[in-house]
């Protein structure tokens, strides 16, 4: 099907340069507020933490460890304390735990005989823990945005 597909090494992609860091300070203005770091950085109680993962679509597919929404939301009474205490040491240590961002990346064809990846719808499967994690973040992002996002 495809011949050809480009992997970067992992190096390649992280490379994202430099900055003078005095000169981003200068040109960047001070949005962050001590209060909305605090929002933002705040250890998630456990309510919210169901909350997130109850908020994800149950239907979607299993990420890479084998397990989807479905699977939590339907053993939340026993996977509870496993997901919160990995959503917690996130929010503590600002570290992701290894096989977090895991992900499984599927090419499927929008055509026979597809010969590019252009041909390709791209579909990830990404680890739920991962989800329950950016579904947090970006609900306190969605609060904060309109102070700090402009119109202009």
């Amino acid at each position: 099907m495809l011949s050809t597909l480009f992997i970067y090494p992992p190096q390649e992609l992280n490379s994202l340069g430099t900055m003078e860091p005095l000169l981003a300070d200068e040109v960047t203005p001070k949005l962050i507020t001590d209060y909305i770091n605090a929002l933002i950085t705040l250890l998630p109680s456990h309510q919210k933490i169901k909350a997130a993962v109850f908020a994800l679509n149950k239907d979607t597919a299993p990420g890479p460890e084998g397990f989807g929404a479905f699977f939590f939301q339907h053993y939340w009474d026993i996977v509870r304390q496993d997901v919160v205490n990995a959503v917690l040491e996130f929010f503590s240590t600002s570290l992701i735990l290894l096989g977090f961002n895991s992900n499984i990346i599927a090419l499927l064809p929008k055509i026979s005989n597809a010969t590019s990846i252009d041909l390709c719808r791209a579909i990830t499967m990404a680890n739920f823990k991962f989800k329950v994690l950016s579904k947090i973040i970006v609900d306190r992002l969605a609060k904060i945005m309109p102070s700090i996002i402009f119109e202009e």
